[in-house]
Parts: structure tokens; C-alpha cells; sequence
């Protein structure tokens, strides 16, 4: 693809939109908050889990593109990389604010608005960035794409769970939290983790296997939840508030970083034991196929 700069990025833009659709779409969905995020919800802003959710889908949905937009097989031109991530993040730039405007929750206020804007812009710059890294320096596809991967199995594990334990109704006639919503409430908090665990599993496991042994890739795989919900929280803190880096529990960060190593680890077995097996020799110490 040297010399052809402009072959990819079309290819990277549609993983960047298919991917932050994808998260948008669950974050939407009726099940998409959490009871204890709307019983916590203050002043009209978004709850802390869908800052963060959203946050960090702007910004794999950046990162993703622009890696998607240059695939391997060769070292990239620095105008064909560049080209690929201007494309992309201006697209992704020009696009989070209309999709705030006309799906973000709970905007109630011009000035929570701007901050959200804010928010969403600084993740697609930053995933922009570190996809365009990614390609630089040669980073395998499959780890972006278990970053991706992770963060939209995640929030499909998550609807499924608050589905299950879905806390209606809240509040009884005398304004008091129910038994059955602080029952359900925390059923959530028990197995939101646990399913978060198991899409990290499930998303680093093939993609370490297409990797193979190659060590700071699956380094960077195993790694890939953690950082992804640390981008997450840190710019959805931006919008709404430090609420975003207080309301996780220890396990919420606990069973991700675990199901992320059992994957990558998995990965990484199963693709040793599909290496063929050496050529046998003849005995003077030369291959007889030759």
C-alpha cells in the first residue's frame, strides 16, 4: 500500500463508525444504565459508568480505525499512516458531537454538553494517536482489535447482566428504595465484574492466537482492559465528574486484568501447539528434502 495513501483510510473509517455505533447502540439501549448510576445521577449529569463506557468507545473506535486503516504486511509510509489517521479522527471529531447532541444522556445543560464534547474530542485525538503508534511501530492488528473487541463485549455482557437483575421499580410510593431494587442492586455489583472478566477472556483469546509468541504484543494485549477502562474513566472524569474514578470497585478492575491474562495466555497455548513440527534430519545433519 506505499504510494497509495489514500486506499485505506476509506476502510479505517468504516471500522472507526461501525465500532463507535456498536458501543452507542448498548450504551442506548434501555439497559444501558445501571439502577445504582440513576439513583446516583446529580444535576442533569450523566452517570459515571456511561461517561466512561462512552469515553473510552470514542476512543478505541479512533484507534481502531486508524490502525484497521493501514494493515500489516510491510512497514507503512509515513505520508499513507498519517493520511490514514487525519482522515479518521477528523471524520470521528466532526461526528461526536452531533451523536452527543442526539443520543447523549441526560444533557440537560449547555455547560455538561461542552464538557461532553470536550470529552469525546480528547478520545478520538488520543486514540487517533495511539492508533497511528500502533502502526509506527508495528504493534500486530489483532492487539487494537482485542482492545475493541473487549470494550463492546463488555458492554453487551453488561446489558445482559442488568437485564437479569434489572432493579424495577426503584423507589416505592413513600420514596423509599425497594427491597427488590437494593436485592437486584446488588446482584449487578456481584456479577457485572465477573462478565466484564469473561469478555476480556473471550476477546484477548483469539487474537493472542493469531499473534502467536511474539512478547510485547501479548504484553500489550494483556494489558489492553485495563488501559482501555483507564483512558475510559480518566476522560469521562472530564465530563462528569471525579464520581467517574470513585464509583468502580476494586473487582471491576480485578476481573478484567485476570480474564485479559487467562485470554492472552490461552492464546498464546493453543498457537505453540499448532506450530508444526521441525523437519526431520538425516543423520550427516542435512534436511533429506533438500
Amino acid at each position: 500500500m506505499r504510494g497509495a495513501p489514500e486506499a485505506g483510510w476509506p476502510r479505517g473509517l468504516l471500522v472507526a463508525v461501525a465500532t463507535v455505533a456498536a458501543a452507542t447502540a448498548l450504551l442506548r439501549s434501555p439497559l444501558g444504565e445501571w439502577g445504582l448510576d440513576t439513583m446516583l445521577r446529580a444535576d442533569g449529569e450523566p452517570p459515571a459508568s456511561t461517561a466512561a463506557f462512552t469515553a473510552a468507545a470514542w476512543l478505541m473506535a479512533a484507534a481502531a480505525g486508524v490502525r484497521a486503516a493501514v494493515p500489516g504486511g510491510g512497514p507503512p509510509g509515513r505520508a499513507e499512516a498519517s493520511t490514514a489517521a487525519i482522515a479518521v479522527t477528523t471524520a470521528l471529531a466532526l461526528l461526536a458531537p452531533l451523536t452527543l447532541l442526539a443520543a447523549g444522556p441526560d444533557l440537560t445543560s449547555f455547560g455538561g454538553f461542552l464538557r461532553g464534547v470536550l470529552a469525546l474530542e480528547l478520545a478520538v485525538v488520543a486514540g487517533g494517536l495511539a492508533g497511528l503508534v500502533c502502526v509506527r511501530r508495528a504493534v500486530p492488528g489483532p492487539v487494537v482489535l482485542a482492545a475493541a473487541l473487549f470494550l463492546l463485549l463488555a458492554l453487551g455482557a453488561r446489558a445482559v447482566v442488568i437485564g437479569v437483575f434489572e432493579p424495577v421499580p426503584l423507589i416505592d410510593p413513600a420514596g423509599q428504595v425497594t427491597e427488590r431494587a437494593l436485592d437486584a442492586l446488588r446482584g449487578q455489583e456481584r456479577w457485572l465484574p465477573v462478565a466484564s472478566g469473561a469478555a476480556a477472556l473471550l476477546a484477548t483469546a483469539g487474537c493472542a492466537l493469531a499473534i502467536g509468541r511474539a512478547p510485547v504484543p501479548l504484553l500489550l494485549m494483556a494489558a489492553a482492559p485495563t488501559l482501555v477502562r483507564a483512558a475510559g474513566a480518566l476522560l469521562g472524569a472530564l465530563w462528569a465528574g471525579t464520581p467517574v474514578l470513585t464509583a468502580g470497585t476494586a473487582a471491576e478492575w480485578f476481573y478484567p486484568a485476570l480474564g485479559a491474562a487467562a485470554g492472552t495466555l490461552t492464546g498464546l497455548t493453543r498457537a505453540r501447539a499448532r506450530r508444526p513440527a521441525p523437519a526431520p534430519r538425516s543423520r550427516a545433519g542435512h534436511d533429506p528434502a533438500r
